[in-house]
């Protein structure tokens, strides 16, 4: 099991009374009611955050872990399920916690679609990034 899978798995049994009750609520309230209908080829289809997809994304306090990761495995677990763009801001902001709940509840709230939220949650807790090459002198 990969690392970032453990870690995933210890934060979530770190999760005690309200704030996991919550958290159950919000997976639950998302999975009902993220339905939305979609028309493709004239036919109209129901898409749905589910319980089992929400589970592979941790919890994301303002620190750990690192935030472009975090909005990565977000986009990759709604990409393979299908989410819709609001789907994604909706699941994020469910999975927040600490000084990244704070921050959504003042600057992030405003942003509605995820294209803009994403980018203003990432300007807000992204870690810069070093630029290494493999080669050795």
């Amino acid at each position: 099991m990969g690392s970032a899978m453990v870690t995933v798995m210890e934060r979530q049994d770190r999760m005690t009374g309200a704030y996991s009750e919550a958290l159950i609520e919000a997976m639950e309230t998302l999975g009902t009611t993220a339905q939305k209908g979609v028309r493709q080829s004239g036919e109209r289809r129901e898409k749905r955050v589910e319980a089992v997809a929400l589970a592979q994304i941790s919890a994301y306090d303002g620190d750990e872990p690192d935030a472009l990761e975090w909005v990565e495995v977000l986009e990759e677990v709604g990409g393979s399920n299908g989410w819709l763009p609001e789907q994604h801001r909706q699941v994020a902001t469910a999975k927040l916690g600490g000084s990244a709940k704070e921050w959504h509840m003042g600057e992030g709230r405003d942003r509605t679609t995820w294209p803009e939220w994403k980018m203003a949650f990432l300007g807000a807790f992204a870690r810069p990034r070093t630029c290494t090459s493999g080669r050795r002198d």
